[in-house]
């Protein structure tokens, strides 16, 4: 059984080489195709306007813009398809790994740390270095790794609990396409496989008091104001009006300035939870998405994601990209 679990992941790892291989080189052609149309549109661009004037000169250089931007977004496409094959060999790498005990290719936790005091931890090399914890751990987040270290070191006495967990792992052993994908899906937002989400910035944010700063309002009223300096200016240029633009400049230069503090540090804060978030996402979207037929225990498992969603109508709202806890916000 486990020589054909090596002999399958070697297969699927030798393919996905010979995949990267062949992207690769494509990608290089493609970067050998945005220099060589550079060159050639600065050549017939200075050419057609030499010969046919300026307008000319300018309708091809507009052409070769719109195709050099064509192949860019290609050439784009084709990175991040080099980027998700590569994440999904190191996926690969390390399920082999982990069957193989390749203990020096197996992500360690920052949480597995050795508990010498516990009764029981170190009798059955329950943590640490090449433990149960070291070879099970395929969590993504800090919160999956402490909880899943917790579960080791303080089992669950109940039996009822004990089966239902049994027969929930029972049904997610043959899954593995779900568990690579789900996998895929968090790594691909870290660009590291190997890469855990922390969790206690977005707790932090959920928990605190304080009423946010009316951002909506404040951006809302420095548009108005910018557009009327625009508009003041303009007519202005034209004499049709005296020189109004330097008041309502004044008036948005002081609002700007008095808010400017508050809104640097919104800014920022909301940046740090995007990006924390932004790791959440894609996992989130694919649990909402995913079809659970067949899998009744991963279905109720997995109903806190897909449940409202089905309910509410957000699962539109999910097809256009935007995952359930950014509905459910609203």
């Amino acid at each position: 059984m486990q020589q054909r679990k090596v002999h399958a992941l070697r297969r699927q790892i030798e393919r996905l080489d010979r995949r990267l291989l062949r992207l690769d080189s494509m990608s290089r052609l493609y970067a050998q195709g945005r220099a060589g149309l550079v060159l050639l549109g600065l050549g017939t661009v200075l050419l057609v306007e030499r010969l046919c004037g300026t307008a000319f000169g300018l309708l091809t250089a507009g052409v070769f813009l719109a195709g050099f931007l064509t192949v860019v977004v290609f050439h784009n496409r084709l990175k991040a398809g080099i980027v998700r094959y590569t994440i999904w060999r190191r996926l690969k790498v390390t399920h082999l790994a982990r069957v193989q005990r390749d203990w020096q290719h197996i992500p360690h936790a920052s949480q597995a740390r050795e508990e010498p005091e516990h009764i029981f931890a170190a009798d059955l090399n329950l943590t640490g270095d090449r433990s149960l914890l070291h070879l099970l751990d395929t969590t993504t987040s800090q919160g999956g790794s402490v909880r899943l270290r917790t579960w080791l070191l303080q089992p669950v006495l109940d039996a009822g609990e004990v089966c239902m967990r049994q027969e929930q792992v029972r049904e997610l052993v043959p899954l593995t396409a779900f568990r690579d994908h789900l996998a895929l899906c968090g790594a691909l937002v870290a660009r590291d496989p190997d890469a855990r989400w922390e969790e206690e910035s977005v707790l932090a944010w959920l928990q605190q008091q304080s009423p946010p700063f009316p951002l909506a309002r404040w951006v809302t009223l420095l548009g108005l104001l910018a557009a009327t300096n625009i508009a003041l200016m303009s007519l202005y240029a034209l004499s049709l009006v005296p020189a109004w633009w330097p008041l309502s400049l004044a008036l948005y230069l002081v609002l700007y300035l008095s808010k400017h503090g508050e809104a640097r540090h919104l800014f920022v804060e909301a940046y740090r939870l995007e990006r924390a978030l932004e790791h959440l996402r894609a996992v989130l979207f694919y649990l909402e998405t995913h079809r659970y037929s067949g899998t009744p225990r991963l279905a109720k498992l997995c109903a806190p994601f897909w449940r409202a969603a089905r309910q509410n109508g957000a699962q539109s709202l999910a097809s256009r990209g935007v995952p359930l806890y950014l509905w459910a916000s609203r």
